[in-house]
């Protein structure tokens, strides 16, 4: 499927990070984890920019060596607390005044989630592309069913679930599904209709049943050590 329209990668990628020092530009099958989202944005099909969000300097520099474009990131929108749909909103909102860029659909990339299916990206893309639905993102199957959660009060324990039978055996429990983290797409026109939303996920959402096999979220010094061995087995 061809497009006319601007659909706009935007990966952000601050320089604080308390877990990791320096954690975005750490190399990760040697090359820096930002280099990761980069590299698949530009296999997209249909992703025809792309652009990195940050404060940081260093980051900066590492972005443009690997032909992504850099939008500065106030401080405001760099702390701890901060929001990324408020560094989506920023991004747009950016390159709107200053280029007269008018941003048709947005696929947010994170660094922290260096496994990613272009496949699964694309699709995403179409289902807003043909208007099947306002945003999109990817899901795996849980492995842990939600009914053998509990909840711990100070002298009790029960199922976090009201009546929910937690021993009955994995076959016989409903199937859930948890985010990837790998994307997430959605257009412009429902952000822009939706101010003050906290969400990425807006409007009718379509899910991707994600076609990775291994999906891992960079937080920790092991999850580091574990996407090295993921990365010398899929490639």
């Amino acid at each position: 499927m061809s497009t006319s329209k601007n659909i706009l990668a935007i990966i952000p990628a601050r320089g604080g990070s308390k877990g990791i020092s320096n954690k975005n530009i750490r190399d990760l099958n040697n090359k820096p984890l930002i280099a990761h989202p980069i590299d698949t944005a530009f296999k997209s099909n249909y992703i025809n920019r792309v652009v990195v969000s940050t404060d940081n300097e260093l980051i900066k520099n590492v972005a443009i060596k690997y032909n992504a474009e850099v939008v500065d990131r106030p401080d405001e929108l760099a702390s701890d607390s901060s929001l990324v749909i408020d560094t989506i909103r920023h991004t747009v909102q950016y390159l709107a005044e200053t280029e007269n860029y008018k941003t048709d659909i947005i696929v947010l990339l994170e660094c922290t989630s260096p496994i990613k299916s272009v496949i699964d990206i694309d699709l995403g893309i179409e289902s807003i592309l043909e208007e099947k639905a306002d945003s999109s993102t990817s899901f795996k199957e849980s492995p842990i069913s939600p009914n053998r959660l509990w909840r711990i009060d100070e002298n009790s324990v029960a199922p976090y679930i009201e009546n929910a039978k937690p021993f009955l055996p994995r076959q016989q429990q409903p199937v859930a599904y948890q985010l990837t983290g790998q994307f997430y797409a959605l257009s412009n026109k429902i952000l822009q209709e939706n101010p003050g939303s906290i969400s990425i996920m807006l409007g009718k959402v379509y899910p991707i049943k994600s076609t990775t096999a291994y999906v891992i979220d960079i937080d920790e010094e092991i999850d580091f050590l574990i996407a090295e061995e993921i990365f010398k087995k899929i490639i």
